[in-house]
């Protein structure tokens, strides 16, 4: 394992984020960790990489669920409008016993890495549909996953079931996936692709797509389209889910790093408050303490506050404040383990949507800067601080930076930092 790690960190360079996230994803309920959709290509380019990188997650004590996808000309011809298409018992057989072999190569080959998995050739289900594009599992089949996720093994899930009838059914990996995420309250759903994301008319994987609100999705081909569509609705339903598009060669970036390498997507629900009460408060102050590690002046949320908004979950905050009859960014903060994930940008884009002008300072070492730097129309630097402007009057802004620059601190005096080495975004 000493070894695994080594090589891990050696190829990121990132031993305080692979901490960071790897104690985030602990956090977890247990086993809750993700599911992932792979296909034959992965097994036919990376099956090495791939079985390397599942035998790492399980020596991290990560057991994600693991759904394959078969693409062949006879499967590509089905009716993909409907949930379940029965199939003749020759078709199902056949399919079953190319999945079942090249299961058992995976297996193999996650052995041989040091890993367990254990393969289930068919789903059994109880009713047809428990919602639209959502499969209703038996409970037996339920027991049977949580029995191979306890035993510290990776269930590998094929989309083929027959009834008591023995009518033979194919359906969606992807609605397998989406149904497991869904059932068993998964973490993240990560699609493996070989462009290893969703990618830009310039060729270029994006990064992060936040699906809330009217995000513009029309320059995108549309295949693209119609699996963002699809992905947006589902998280619309499954609000705390994170979903990855990424590639098998590099899903250890993706999930331990804060740049990632792929595409993170998530339906981030923003809030706002006009007036705080205690409990709002208490919330507040944990993740902005957090995100700076230090303490706030008992007296901060004294001060009179024009709106906050906040993920709802409280993994980040844009305060605001009157200064005069401007709008004053007093804070700006992310929780360290949702940098790199767009929640940033998200809540930012929210508060710039409510508010047509803001001033701001930052202080001259913070790493935010640059993204300040490209929002901003103008900038003045000071001793300790570097004051940012958007739609402020030509006459008033050497006032306004005066007075920001002279604003007493929002934390208490060097000394009493929190003992946290591990950084978020932060104004």
């Amino acid at each position: 394992m000493r070894n695994t790690i080594l090589n891990y960190l050696e190829k990121t360079g990132k031993k305080k984020e692979f901490d960071l996230f790897l104690k985030h994803y602990h956090d977890l309920p247990r086993n809750r960790f993700a599911v992932i959709k792979f296909n034959g290509e992965t097994l036919h380019h990376h099956l090495t990489t791939f079985a390397e990188d599942i035998a790492f997650f399980q020596k991290m004590e990560l057991f994600p669920i693991l759904v394959f996808e078969i693409k062949t000309p006879s499967i590509e011809q089905l009716n993909s409008d409907q949930l379940l298409t029965a199939i003749e018992a020759e078709q199902y057989h056949q399919l079953a016993r190319q999945l079942s072999k090249q299961a058992r190569i995976l297996q193999n080959e996650i052995q041989k890495q040091g890993g367990r998995s254990a393969f289930l050739s068919e789903v059994e289900l109880r009713n047809q549909a428990k919602e639209k594009n959502i499969i209703d599992f038996h409970e037996d089949y339920l027991k049977e996953i949580e029995q191979i996720l306890s035993c510290n093994s990776c269930p590998i899930l094929v989309s083929l079931c027959q009834d008591e009838k023995d009518n033979f059914f194919y359906f969606s990996a992807d609605v397998l996936a989406k149904s497991l995420v869904q059932t068993l309250k998964m973490k993240k759903l990560i699609f493996l692709n070989d462009p290893g994301g969703i990618l830009s008319p310039q060729g270029d994987v994006l990064s992060f797509l936040n699906l809330s609100g009217n995000t513009n999705i029309a320059f995108l081909p549309e295949e693209d389209q119609i699996l963002l569509k699809q992905i947006k609705e589902f998280l619309n339903a499954n609000n705390e889910t994170e979903v990855v598009i990424s590639s098998a060669v590099d899903i250890l970036k993706e999930i331990f790093t804060i740049k990632g390498s792929g595409t993170y997507i998530k339906n981030y629900q923003i809030q706002s408050a006009l007036k705080l009460d205690d409990q709002l408060k208490i919330k507040l102050s944990g993740l902005l303490e957090n995100s700076f590690h230090k303490k706030l002046i008992s007296s901060y949320f004294k001060a009179d506050i024009e709106e906050v908004f906040f993920q709802k979950n409280f993994e980040a905050v844009a305060i605001i404040k009157k200064l005069q009859e401007y709008h004053y960014l007093c804070k700006f903060a992310v929780a360290p383990f949702r940098s790199g994930t767009g929640l940033g940008k998200a809540i930012w884009n929210q508060l710039r949507n409510k508010y047509d002008s803001l001033i701001w300072r930052a202080k001259s070492t913070n790493p935010i800067n640059t993204f300040y730097l490209n929002q901003c129309q103008g900038m003045i630097k000071r001793k300790n601080w570097h004051v940012f402007w958007i739609n402020i009057p030509d006459e008033k802004i050497l006032e306004l930076v005066n007075l920001i620059d002279q604003l007493p601190a929002s934390f208490e005096e060097q000394g009493s930092e929190m003992n946290n080495n591990k950084q978020g975004v932060r104004t």
